[in-house]
């Protein structure tokens, strides 16, 4: 597998599933508060994005075997931010 890019956390879970009214801070100030992890970058992070290079299945309480490691560095881009 490769590890594509780090996953960040949408605005979907500042709605209340009850009223369907979004708060405009939480939860999102407090992840960021302890989940951004790359210099740079405004949003939390919450996992990873993975590509599968061969066939197969992982099932959970598989062993994974790290083969290889590197830096990761955030680019933020250029231009018009656009959420949704």
């Amino acid at each position: 597998m490769h590890i594509s890019c780090r996953t960040t956390r949408c605005k979907l879970p500042n709605v209340d599933p009850k009223t369907a009214i979004a708060d405009k801070n939480e939860p999102l100030t407090t992840l960021r508060s302890y989940r951004i992890i790359d210099q740079g970058s405004k949003n939390a992070c919450l996992g990873m994005q993975v590509t599968p290079l061969n066939m197969g299945t992982v099932a959970v309480g598989d062993k994974i075997e790290v083969l290889e490691t590197g830096k990761h560095f955030f680019d933020g881009g250029e231009g018009k931010k656009v959420d949704g």
